[in-house]
């Protein structure tokens, strides 16, 4: 049975999310047909395929939780805080996209419970997403394919460890930058700076907090092909 309805503004409401597009949030907005190829390339579609639990069930499952309680508090922090709309920066999200983004970011906790900490990360993420694709369950599973499958160490407990740990994510946030700009990443090298001192936070939003609707879409082309990355 779907999550009952509540007045209270911090619930999970039940969404039309697989009839009702969420196309028009993201204001400027690349071809549909263009976006709508991270679904495959991040391979989400045979994450949806072969998972456990469907998107609804993990909404469920989200909603009644006790371990949860901590990611909860984080996603409403979230929602309040975090750059993720990708609406006009003068505007406030609408009340659809907040609940929205809540059940995205509650379904990836259910999913994902190793991600606490990371909410506001995660909703810039998914706020990218939003504004390019029309099916909310799509968003969640390429987040999802993101987290767990394509770049899971920016997301690992080992990311958000203050002292072991990091140098791990150092290698692979050096890694990673190698490949998308080699020249910018020698000259790091060069000067024995730590590549987490600048791109720390541009990581694990993706660069959705650095980059604007257009040039992020170009970015993600890129970041989210899986079999061309």
């Amino acid at each position: 049975e779907r999550i009952a309805s509540s007045r209270n503004s911090t619930s999970i409401e039940p969404s039309a999310h697989l009839t009702s597009p969420l196309g028009g949030w993201g204001g400027r907005r690349m071809e549909t047909v263009e976006a709508s190829l991270w679904v495959e390339t991040s391979g989400s579609l045979h994450k949806r395929a072969v998972a456990s639990l469907n998107y609804d069930e993990l909404l469920a499952s989200a909603s009644i939780r006790a371990d949860l309680t901590p990611h909860r508090s984080g996603i409403e922090r979230a929602l309040l805080r975090a750059q993720w709309s990708r609406s006009d920066a003068e505007a406030e999200p609408g009340e659809q996209e907040k609940q929205a983004m809540r059940r995205v970011l509650s379904a990836l906790a259910a999913r994902c419970p190793w991600t606490l900490g990371l909410e506001g990360a995660l909703a810039c993420v998914c706020g990218g997403l939003m504004a390019h694709l029309e099916e909310e369950e799509d968003v969640f599973w390429v987040a999802v394919c993101i987290v767990e499958d394509m770049y899971p160490r920016l997301y690992s407990p080992s990311a958000q460890a203050p002292h072991g740990g990091r140098e791990e994510v150092e290698e692979h946030l050096m890694s990673e930058l190698g490949q998308a700009l080699p020249e910018v990443a020698s000259r790091f090298r060069e000067l024995g700076i730590p590549v987490s001192m600048v791109v720390d936070e541009w990581w694990p939003t993706l660069f959705s907090n650095a980059l604007g609707t257009d040039d992020l879409a170009v970015a993600w082309c890129m970041l989210l092909d899986r079999e061309g990355g």
